[in-house]
C-alpha cells in the first residue's frame, strides 16, 4: 500500500517575515543616541575652539594697547624739532627749581620781568619767590612734577607751550594733588630759553 508523503506544517507568513526582519525600532533608537552623541562632541570641541580664538584675541587687544600707549610718547618726541625739546626743557627746569625751592635756578629759566597769571592774581618773580620759597619752609616738603605737552610752537626767538601739569605735593604731613592747565610764552636770551609769561588754570585738586 502507497503511504502518502505528509506536508510540511504551514509557518505563518507574518511571522516568517518577522522572522527576517530585524528590529527596527532598536536602530532606530541606537542610531539616535550615537547621532546625538556625536553632534555634542562636535559642537562642544567647536565651542572651546572659538573661546581660546576669542581669548587671545582678547591678548592681543590689551598687548596692543598696553604698547601703544608706552610707544605714544616716544613718538612724540621724536617729531619734536631740537628746538622744541629745548623749550619744553626749560619750563621743567623751571618746575623743577619750584620743587626744590631753588630761587637762583628760578631766576635762570625765567625773565627778571616774568609775570605769572595764578589764581586770578598777577605775580611777578618776587612774588613767586615769596609764595613758593620763603613762606614755605616745611621740613618734609616734596612735589613731584609730571607734563602732558600739549602744543609747542617756534617763531624766531619767541616760543609758545600748552601744556597739562599734575604735581604731587606732600607737606606738613599731608599729600595733594594738583592739576593745572597751563599756557607758557618763553623768549630766547643769550641761547637760553626763558619763561617769560605763565598763565595757570586749576583743574582740579584732590
Amino acid at each position: 500500500m502507497h503511504t502518502p508523503t505528509p506536508l510540511p506544517t504551514p509557518i505563518a507568513i507574518g511571522a516568517e517575515k518577522n522572522a527576517c526582519l530585524p528590529d527596527r525600532q532598536g536602530l532606530i533608537i541606537s542610531g539616535s543616541t550615537s547621532c546625538c552623541s556625536l553632534l555634542c562632541s562636535v559642537v562642544s570641541g567647536l565651542i572651546d575652539l572659538f573661546m581660546k580664538k576669542v581669548i587671545r584675541l582678547l591678548i592681543a587687544i590689551v598687548l596692543s594697547v598696553q604698547l601703544h600707549a608706552q610707544l605714544v610718547p616716544t613718538i612724540r618726541e621724536n617729531q619734536l624739532s631740537k628746538k622744541q625739546q629745548a623749550i619744553q626743557q626749560a619750563v621743567i627746569l623751571l618746575f623743577d627749581a619750584l620743587s626744590n625751592r631753588d630761587s637762583v635756578s628760578l631766576k635762570k629759566y625765567s625773565t627778571a620781568d616774568i609775570s605769572l597769571y595764578e589764581y586770578g592774581q598777577v605775580w611777578n618773580i618776587d612774588t613767586l619767590i615769596l609764595k613758593a620759597i620763603t613762606q614755605n619752609q616745611s621740613a618734609d616738603f616734596k612735589r613731584t612734577n609730571s607734563f602732558d605737552f600739549i602744543n609747542t610752537t617756534v617763531d624766531k626767538n619767541t616760543a609758545w607751550v600748552t601744556y597739562r601739569l599734575q604735581s604731587i605735593v606732600f607737606k606738613d604731613g599731608k599729600q595733594v594733588t594738583v592739576q593745572w592747565l597751563e599756557t607758557v610764552v618763553l623768549v630766547k636770551q643769550r641761547k637760553q630759553w626763558k619763561v617769560k609769561h605763565l598763565h595757570s588754570t586749576l583743574i582740579k585738586r584732590i
